[in-house]
């Protein structure tokens, strides 16, 4: 779930198992680090953990997105002002295609919606 960037999955799945995660890495990043460590050490610690935490935004956004039947690449507009908060109720509120597309099965296992 942390790392692939295939497939789909729920909003609780996006919540707890990649906001949660993102964001325990983004405070320890900025919390941990000492004051009475070596120099430079801190930027050790620091660059990898925002790196790894942004991968697991990238890849549970990308796979929330995927259940509501958009591209990954729509992710791009987190970075935006204000186009960012429409993607985030996207991401966290909005409820998943029933039954599969073109990414995959639907992780409820909902049955497909004639249209």
């Amino acid at each position: 779930m942390l790392f692939s960037f295939k497939g789909r999955c729920t909003r609780l799945d996006y919540w707890v198992k990649g906001v949660i995660p993102a964001n325990t890495l983004l405070f320890l990043a900025f919390f941990v680090p000492q004051a009475s460590w070596p120099e430079g050490m801190d930027t050790v610690f620091f660059i990898p953990m925002i790196i790894v935490s942004q991968w697991i935004v990238l890849a549970a956004g990308t796979k929330r997105l995927h259940d509501r039947g958009l591209a990954g690449g729509y992710l791009l507009f987190l970075y935006v002002p204000m186009a960012n908060i429409i993607l985030m109720i996207q991401l966290g509120f909005l409820n998943g295609v029933c039954g599969a597309n073109i990414y995959g099965q639907d992780p409820k296992g909902r049955p497909q919606v004639a249209s």
